[in-house]
């Protein structure tokens, strides 16, 4: 298709990081498809897949459908769409996330979290648990907030994604090697391009999902100890129970549930809560169970983390550490976590589980915080 080729040599020059995505997934055409546009797994890499509607849309129009998929292939939203029962939610609680980074006057019924009176700058997850009950009201005939907004865009979503939800967790695995692959090589070479035209939030939460951690993670686990991690027992056919030699038997599993604190005062730059979420998800990746307190002389946001980092953080006061320490209290988790500056007072509410602070790079010194309760290490030596 031709406008097709002259929309990627277009995003190549003006939005380098959507062109040279685009350059590297693969085009087929599906007449049959109502959708302008999606995104299907073919092979090993992903297709944009080119529906019926394509042909209707304006150039403008066709553009924003191209950067709305791809920025769903830059979240990896269609990979993780098998780990939700409700799939047409999830996506379109996907959308509520991308949609805010386009001009949606060009994207063809498009949704917005204004519409349904839905906070903003939320996860995906975030927005999935809240569009689930009003869902369950929409489905049981009930009033619910965006009601006809929230049905048509369940109707367009209605099994999008399903091919990647069909795949063996082998192929899941490779693909999302692949597109991890390909998401770096495409934002280094962004990067070399100045990004141009693209949105500076894009940039930051581009930046965020390819860039390496730098904090000993697995050391700060270890010094935990015992004492912050708790087992339980699972099922398992692999082998049989010892004492009574039947099926299933029994595996001992180690979980540890961290409570971590985000100091998001004035202090902390935008950079340094970047690095931060960059720890938190390596150490999401490991197995922990992990539960975000962001707080600066209150704890202003509470969620659990579940493999994406927010675009926005709340705060941006003073700094108080006795807020999250005492929330954790209340929590019962297993240690503590408190990405911070340092640049406080020594807290007076004392945790009662292990604590590690995490000081950001322009941030206080270890020596510094030798008066403050726990142990202490930062994230740069």
């Amino acid at each position: 298709m031709i406008d097709f080729d002259e929309i990627s040599r277009s995003l190549l020059i003006r939005e380098p990081y959507f062109g040279h995505l685009l350059v590297g997934t693969t085009r087929i055409q599906q007449s049959d498809r109502a959708m302008a546009i999606s995104l299907l797994p073919f092979g090993h890499v992903i297709a944009v897949s080119i529906g019926s509607k394509w042909s209707t849309l304006s150039t403008k129009q066709k553009i924003a459908c191209i950067k709305h998929e791809l920025l769903h292939l830059s979240l990896k939203h269609p990979l993780r769409a098998h780990a939700f029962g409700a799939s047409a939610t999830w996506s379109v609680a996907c959308d509520l996330v991308v949609n805010p980074h386009l001009d949606t006057h060009d994207l063809p019924e498009a949704i917005t979290a204004q519409e349904l009176n839905l906070p903003l700058n939320l996860t995906a997850d975030e927005y999935y648990q809240l569009l689930l009950p009003m869902v369950d009201a929409l489905c049981a005939g009930g009033q619910c907030t965006g009601g006809d907004s929230l049905a048509a865009a369940l109707a367009r979503c209605a099994g999008e994604w399903q091919n990647f939800c069909a795949m063996s967790s082998g192929e899941r695995s490779v693909m999302e090697t692949n597109v991890a692959a390909l998401i770096e090589m495409t934002v280094r070479r962004a990067r070399s391009r100045s990004w141009g035209s693209s949105s500076g939030s894009l940039h930051e939460l581009l930046e965020l999902s390819i860039k390496p951690p730098q904090f000993p993670w697995r050391r700060m686990l270890r010094l935990f100890g015992t004492s912050s991690e708790r087992t339980y027992l699972k099922n398992t056919i692999a082998r049989p129970s010892k004492r009574y030699g039947t099926t299933p038997g029994i595996k001992i599993k180690r979980r540890t549930n961290l409570g971590v604190a985000v100091d998001t005062s004035g202090s902390l730059l935008s950079a340094d809560c970047a690095e931060f979420f960059v720890e938190i998800h390596a150490m999401w990746r490991r197995g922990a169970i992990i539960t975000v307190l962001e707080a600066d002389t209150r704890v202003t946001r509470e969620y659990r983390y579940r493999g994406t980092p927010p675009s926005t953080i709340s705060g941006r006061g003073g700094t108080d550490f006795n807020a999250a320490i005492e929330r954790a209290n209340q929590l019962n988790v297993d240690g503590l976590l408190y990405f911070t500056d340092g640049h406080a007072t020594i807290p007076h509410v004392p945790a009662r589980m292990p604590l590690l602070w995490v000081l950001s790079a322009a941030g206080n010194t270890v020596e510094e915080m030798h008066a403050f309760p726990g142990r202490k290490l930062k994230i740069h030596v």
